[in-house]
């Protein structure tokens, strides 16, 4: 799972993990999206609808294409959801 991306409000943890997740020379089996974008730092990855749309067409979406299972961002306000649609 890629935890967030440059429009995480999360700071060097998130830079951190991206280079992580750009150092990657495998294609990975199965990868899911943003770690509950839709709640705050530091225990979620904090990002508009915008930006996690614009990374997972840059990051995520890529992966998909060379044959990995993608799974959606996890989410943290399950019952009151108003992230996935937008």
């Amino acid at each position: 799972m890629l935890w967030g991306a440059d429009g995480s409000a999360c700071g060097s943890v998130e830079t951190d993990r991206l280079a992580t997740f750009e150092a990657i020379t495998t294609t990975p089996d199965i990868m899911f999206g943003f770690y509950e974008p839709d709640c705050s730092c530091p225990m979620s990855s904090e990002m508009t609808t915008s930006q996690a749309a614009s990374d997972w067409d840059s990051l995520i979406a890529p992966l998909g294409e060379k044959g990995t299972v993608l799974g959606s961002p996890s989410m943290c306000k399950q019952k009151d959801e108003d992230f996935l649609t937008p």
